[in-house]
Order: structure tokens, then sequence, then C-alpha cells
């Protein structure tokens, strides 16, 4: 009995399991990640449910299966549970990952199904697959495609486009020229854009495939098609070092043509590297949990990583590392000892059954194991696997359909499944697949109604300003669409922050920051908003105690030191805003718009000492405390158009030129200037500044006025802080009238 005719539905079976990544990489109308911010968990919601497709019809088929290496995948996928219910913080990201590995589970056992028509149909499907998603970015599309990220789409593309090259080589007439379309279009796109992880892996699979082909008469006709390819690598690079010597006018295609910063990306890859050691050995047993990375991470990155991902400051908030751009290293990461090592002997073993592939003398099998090494050099620097949008899906399915079929010496042979009971999988397991991903069926539901309601975001942008921002307006129901589907999305959580912070509801906004954090404790952008929070609401040894949090994930970041130097100015901390300032200065990150404006709201607050010291960063004028330089300033800056700081100027004038007719004994002369200055302040501050208020109520007592010092405090109580901040003569006044309680 052939291998053929022992698999009844064969070639219905791989195009059932195809069927998720075809949903994944459709570009049409109703495609499910178009506008998607959350690809990554919309993705493994989609793919979880249509899964549930092949996994019912290979129960149905009860078809003997081999699937060689599935024990260290079992094992991953106990550790990984037993870590999302006992050390997991991120609920959302637990839920993904588990989604990720029970859906490959099903996958893998449904490409090990497959015989010689299932996999020649596989490898068909992949290579349109391939097709469908670099040829619409070649030609209509940009250059990240439905997915929405260059590197997703070529993970994703890049086994159709190995495979190709079997479909070449075993089909006849339309179907040979899609398959070698596919292999040449991937390699033009990853060049073009360029994708170094897709041309690395690409070229490294066919540079194997020639070398073994001098000794291996079977591999010359791939390895012939290969050197094709790789002449399609290099046409790409030439013709960009031609284009770099002439001028050209920039366009869209030029742009996205463009290289990125040189070293960026492996730069970037091996400190995150170097830094995850640490982290596997506080967490050696279950690891920080499935999907945990980017919520564990923060306090091991290393700052020069933090530079080399920020692009030098360029970029000044931040970026999270959603993990660690390794699929070898990710599975130790999030899973500990045990589950790291079982992973990456998953990893180990179809890479070894890649290279026996190569010696086959099918062309599908030869075929899959080009693919396999390709896709295995592209998990050495990124996550097709675990973290992969499209390409999770077609991974797992590749790495099943080599594993299930003859290897090595008993290739060819035909092969009685009954006298080799320890070669099939317990017919249990496909059914508790099945269950397990009917089981998860609502929580995939969830994830692709939270992506649906996020990628309305992309139709209430408006530009204002020159810079995209949303529509406040109708923003809040499409949160509340996210929230109900997924409530504990920091994604949505983080936009709900943003749009309660719009509304000035400080309470609605920490309560979810606080949520955010309970979910992910180091973000670094909730911790700084909880900071500013604070910072607001005067709770300033609060805000000092996030912002400290903050710096232990990066105390450099501009952001931060900027908030930080916004608290001093706040407290009246002389002390802590001259080292602030001083560390500004030394990462070259003292903005002049940030300093005019900062110095201005402290004029009006009337703090002149903090105002002066501040604004001398930009002009040593700003440092003479004489009314007026400060008037004659603030004309030049209204004639200019900037009606803050003139203002502030103004504000400061009047209360300088207040405090020498009160050291010249004229209390009544004073309160004219003093009136004056919170008439200006008044229109940036609710009934006018409390300092200039309170001097002017100690003026008043002075002349002799004390129920005009009480009108003039009455609205408002003075804060400790401010009552420091008064000037000696001022306080006392006030105490010996009875106006300070």
């Amino acid at each position: 009995m052939s291998e053929s005719s022992s698999h009844p539905f064969d070639a219905a079976q791989a195009l059932a399991a195809l069927l998720p990544a075809a949903l994944l990489v459709w570009f049409g109308p109703g495609a499910p990640l178009r506008d998607v911010p959350t690809t990554a968990s919309t993705a493994a919601g989609v793919a979880a449910l249509a899964t549930l497709i092949p996994a019912a019809l290979l129960v149905a088929r009860r078809t003997p299966l081999r699937a060689r290496g599935l024990v260290p995948l079992l094992i991953v996928i106990t550790i990984a549970e037993l870590g999302a219910r006992t050390v997991a913080v991120d609920s959302f990201e637990a839920r993904r990952a588990l989604l990720t590995l029970w859906t490959g589970l099903a996958l893998y056992l449904c490409g090990a199904s497959l015989a010689d028509r299932g996999r020649a149909v596989l490898a068909l499907g992949l290579a349109c697959l391939s097709l469908a998603l670099t040829l619409p970015v070649l030609t209509f599309d940009g250059p990240a495609g439905v997915l929405g990220n260059t590197g997703d789409l070529s993970e994703a593309a890049l086994p159709g486009a190995l495979c190709g090259l079997g479909v070449f080589l075993a089909g006849t007439g339309f179907v040979r020229v899609l398959g070698l379309a596919a292999t040449l279009v991937y390699a033009w796109y990853v060049a073009s854009v360029p994708v170094w992880t897709g041309v690395v892996s690409l070229g490294f699979a066919i540079a194997l495939g020639i070398v073994l082909s001098l000794k291996h008469r079977p591999l010359a006709r791939h390895a012939r098609l290969g050197l094709v390819a790789c002449l399609l690598l290099a046409l790409p690079f030439g013709w960009r070092a031609v284009r770099a010597d002439r001028p050209a006018h920039a366009t869209p295609a030029a742009s996205a043509l463009a290289p990125p910063p040189a070293g960026g990306g492996v730069e970037f890859r091996l400190r995150t590297a170097r830094a995850l050691p640490a982290m596997v050995l506080d967490h050696p047993f279950v690891g920080v949990g499935p999907g945990q990375f980017q919520a564990a991470f923060p306090p091991y990155r290393d700052p020069a990583e933090t530079l080399v991902s920020s692009l030098q400051r360029r970029e000044p908030t931040p970026i999270e590392v959603e993990h660690a751009h390794d699929d070898w290293l990710e599975g130790f990461a999030e899973l500990g000892l045990v589950g790291g090592a079982a992973w990456a002997l998953f990893l180990a073993l179809a890479g070894l059954r890649a290279l026996r592939a190569l010696f086959a003398r099918d062309v599908m099998r030869q075929t899959l194991g080009l693919a396999t090494v390709a896709l295995l050099t592209s998990a050495l620097a990124n996550a097709p696997l675990l973290y992969g949008v499209a390409s999770a899906p077609i991974a797992f399915l590749v790495l099943g359909a080599l594993a299930g079929g003859p290897e090595g010496k008993n290739e060819g042979k035909n092969e009685d499944d009954a006298q080799r009971p320890k070669r099939r999988l317990a017919p249990l397991l496909p059914l508790a697949c099945v269950v397990l991903l009917a089981v998860r069926a609502s929580a995939a539901y969830d994830f692709v109604r939270h992506g649906a309601a996020l990628s309305r975001l992309a139709r209430i942008t408006v530009e204002m300003n020159g810079e995209t921002r949303l529509r406040s307006t109708r923003l809040g129901p499409i949160l509340d669409d996210a929230l109900d589907a997924c409530p504990d999305s920091v994604a949505a959580l983080s936009q709900r922050a943003q749009l309660e912070r719009a509304r000035d509801r400080s309470g609605a906004e920490r309560l979810v920051r606080e949520q955010a954090l309970l979910l992910r404790p180091w973000n670094f952008e909730h911790l700084v908003g909880l900071g500013s929070l604070h910072a607001r609401g005067k709770n300033f040894g609060e805000a000092r105690r996030y912002y400290d949090r903050a710096g232990e994930i990066d105390a450099t970041s501009p952001v931060l030191l900027q908030n930080r130097t916004q608290l001093a100015l706040d407290s009246g901390d002389s002390d802590a805003l001259i080292d602030a300032l001083a560390e500004l200065e030394r990462e070259d990150a003292l903005e002049p718009a940030w300093v005019r404006r900062a110095g201005a709201e402290q004029l009006l607050r009337g703090r002149p000492g903090l105002a002066h010291f501040l604004l001398s960063k930009l002009d040593a004028r700003y440092a003479v405390h004489d009314p007026n330089v400060s008037y004659q300033l603030a004309q030049e800056h209204r004639s200019a158009g900037d009606k803050l700081l003139a203002d502030g100027l103004l504000a400061n004038a009047q209360l300088l030129f207040a405090r020498e007719h009160i050291a010249d004994r004229k209390p009544e002369v004073a309160i004219r200037n003093y009136r004056q200055s919170v008439r200006v302040s008044r229109d940036y501050i609710e009934g006018g500044a409390h300092l200039v208020r309170l001097e002017m109520a100690a003026a008043q007592v002075q002349a002799e006025k004390t129920e005009d010092a009480r009108t003039t405090l009455e609205g408002f109580e003075a804060t400790a802080a401010e009552l420091i901040e008064l000037p000696t003569w001022a306080g006392q006044a006030l105490l010996d009238a009875g106006l300070l309680r």
C-alpha cells in the first residue's frame, strides 16, 4: 500500500490546514488584519478559530500519525500552561501566547498527517500565499502590506518562497510559473526593501543547497534555481548603489526602499540577547510566563540597547521590546530553563530532519527541508513561531509536514502502520487539540473583536498642525468596544488613559493607568503618566516614587528628565532643579521650546528665581532680576508673537516693580503692581497666581487695609509649600494679621 493511497482526503487536509494563513494574508475586502494596530493578538484569534476546521477534519479522517519531535513541544505547552496560571501578570498576552502554541500544535499534527499528495498541495499553497503577500506590495500597496510590518510579511512569505522551487521542479504548465514567481518575487522584495532577516535566511538556505548539491545530485536542480534567486537578491543592492551616486527627489517609493540605520538591528539583538541570562536565572523554573517578555524584561534592558531602539533619542519615548527577537532564546526567556531547553530541542530536531530531507530523493521533501532551514535561520533573528503574525501557522504547518513523512533509510519504502505502533500518535491527541481549541474559541473571538474595534481608529484620524491625531469625540465608543472584548488590553488602556487626560478627568485617568500597571508593572508610559498625575495634584512624594521607578527602566529618557525638571519646578525645589537641568544638558535633551514654556509658566506663578534660572539656559539676559529688563523682553516677545512668554515676563516685571516699592516702604504703590501681575496671570491660572496674591495681601496689611487683604485671599487656601516660598516679610505680615491658619 503506497503512502498516498493510505491517506484519503489528503489534498483536502492540506487545503484546510492552509486556511488560517490564507485568512491572515488576505488583503481584499474584509481583511481581518487591515488597519489593526494589535496584529499579533488578532492574528492569534483568527488563526485559532480557523484551525478548528483542519483539526476537526484530522479527527474525522482518523489518519495514523507519525509526528517526530512532538514530545518536546508537549513539554513546552505544559510548562506554558503552568506559567500562565502561576506567574503571568499580563493575562492578555498569556492568552495570546497559549493560543499560538495550541494552534501551532494542531497545525503541526495536520502537517504530519499529510502524504505525498498533501505535501505537494501544501507546497503549492504556500507558494501562492507568498506571492499574495509580496506581489501586491511591489505593485500597489505599501512595503509592509496588510500585515503592517515588513519583518512580519517577510517571515510569513519565506517558507512559500522556498516551496516555490519544488513547485517549479515538480509541477507542470502554469503551476511551474507560479512556483518560480514565488521565489523570484520574494527575493526581489526582501532585497529591495531591504529586510535583512529575509535576505540572510533565503540566501543561507540557497547557499546550503548549492554546497550540498556538489556531492548530491538530486539537489542540483534546486541549486541552479537558487543561483537565479541569489542573482535577484544582488540586483537591488547594485541598483541602490548606483542610485546613491545620483541626487534624486524624495518619493514615497524611494523612502520605502531606504535602508534602516546601519547595524541598528544587529546591535539591538545582540544587546538584548546579552541581557536575557540575568532574567532567565532570576526565573529558572517556569520562567516569567508565556507572552510575558514585554512585561518582565524592562528592568534587564541594556541602556545602550534602549538608545539604539530609540534611534539615538530621535524617538524620545522608550519603545518597549515585545519579544526576544530570537525564537531559539524566546523559550528560555519566557519558560525558564526546562521549558527553554525543550523548545530549543524541538527546533534542533526540526533542523536535523531538514538536513536529512535535503538528501531525500523526493523533490517535495527536499523543498520542505530548504524551507525549514530558512525558517529556523530566520528564527535566530526574529520570532516567526512564537510571535509571528501570519508566520506562526505557516511555520508549525511546515515543521509538521516535514516531521510526518518518511525519513532516512525508511524513505521510499511502503510501510504497514500496524507493524509500527511506536510511530503512531495516540488518536486522542488530535481530539484533545480540537476540544482545547474549542474551549478557547471564546478567547480567540474576543481577540478578533478587540482588533476589529481598534481598527476603527484609522478611520477617525485628523490632520492637526501637521500631526495625525485622533478625533476624541469618536474615540470613546471604540475603546468601550475594545475593552468590552478584552478588559486587560494594555494597548486599549493606554488609549483610554490618553482620552481621560484630554477630558481632564484625572481620577479616571489614574484608575486606568493603575490597571495597566497591574498588567505590566514596568510600563514606562504609565509610570511617567502616574507621576505626572500626582505632580499636578501637588502630591510630590508619590510623583517622585513613580519617576524613580521609571528611572530604573530608562534613567536618561528625555521625557522622564523633563518631567523630573517640571516636578522640581512645581515643588519649588531649587537643588533638584539644578540637578535635573544639568542632566538634561548632559543628555543634550534641553529643548528650547520646553524651556520657554516652562519658564513662562513659572513667571506667571510668581516664581522669578526659578524662572530666571531656567530661562538663563537660553539667554543670559533672562538671568537679570530687573523689572525694566523683564518689561523690555516682554515687548520683544509680544512683537515676535510669543504671547505666553510675553505675558509671563510682563507679570514678572510687575511683581519685581512691586517688590522694589515694598523695599522702599511704599506698600500702596506696590499694591497696584501686584494687581497688574495677578490680572495677567489670571488668563492662565484660575484666580491668578497664588504666590502673588499672598504677597499682595501682605502689602495690603502693611498699608493697613486688612479687610482688603481678606478679600484678596478669598477663594483659595495657601499650601504649606507656598507659604515656605513667600518672602519673610510677607509671611510675617500675614501671620501678625491672623490671616494664616
